[in-house]
């Protein structure tokens, strides 16, 4: 028993050292340039133990998304628990992606390839599981405040829109300037924009108030939320982020 324990141990930590060792390859020569052969090159294993981990290069894409979209279930998790008005809870969601994103940019280009270049449906079938689970997960983190607030009141949805409309509303904001941010950077310096993660904060702002979600934004003062978000649910991550109080 204890010789198998540790053998997964190993097993783990050698997945582990593979994932990060790829997540840096691709994120500096591309991903064309990045293949299995490459990856056991890079490292002091065959390329038959690489494919042990790893049933194809697609499957390896899929093991990093996997991996980002876990650690950011943790983040949104701790999210929810913040104190406050459900529309503050929002905010929260709000601050830990933009924080993850800032922290960890590789994590956020991973899960990005995954759905951009359709990878999971060539990924091993538990890959795929593990991804739509974790993504539940996070999705159902914002569907869980949506929920709440039209139970309680602060939010009303007409006939026409339903929670789920509302979630996907909120993610597309950030999923956009994300991909804007990795991608088109070109259109901020066009448009003179030096923190689009500022842009982003007034963007959900204004969203959650075209919803009609209350408090509105200037029944309350949502710059000390944000502050107290970043100090008392990621302290040290905002510190690491540069995100100042």
């Amino acid at each position: 028993m204890k010789t198998r324990n540790r053998k997964e141990r190993e097993f783990h930590q050698r997945e582990g050292e593979f994932l990060d060792l790829a997540r840096r390859m691709i994120a500096e020569g591309g991903l064309t340039g990045f293949n299995m052969d490459r990856l056991a090159e890079a490292t002091e294993y065959s390329k038959g133990t690489v494919y042990q981990h790893f049933a194809s290069k697609e499957d390896l894409i899929a093991a990093l998304a996997v991996q980002s979209l876990g650690r950011r279930v943790a983040w949104f998790e701790r999210a929810v628990q913040f104190s406050g008005t459900t529309r503050e809870r929002m905010q929260a969601l709000s601050a830990a992606e933009e924080i993850f994103v800032t922290l960890q940019p590789l994590h956020f280009r991973s899960e990005m390839l995954i759905k951009v270049d359709d990878f999971a449906h060539r990924a091993s079938d538990e890959r795929r599981a593990e991804l739509e689970r974790l993504e539940g997960r996070c999705l159902g983190a914002i569907h869980g405040i949506v929920n709440e607030a039209a139970r309680i009141g602060d939010l009303v949805l007409p006939a026409h829109r339903s929670a789920g409309d509302v979630v996907t509303g909120f993610a597309a904001l950030h999923i956009g300037t994300f991909m804007v941010i990795n991608s088109f950077p070109q259109m901020l310096r066009a448009m003179a924009i030096t923190d689009p993660l500022r842009v982003l904060r007034d963007q959900v702002s204004v969203h959650l108030d075209g919803l009609n979600w209350r408090p509105l934004s200037n029944a309350y003062d949502s710059a000390m939320t944000y502050r107290r978000v970043l100090r008392e649910v990621f302290p040290e991550e905002s510190r690491q982020a540069g995100r100042t109080e």
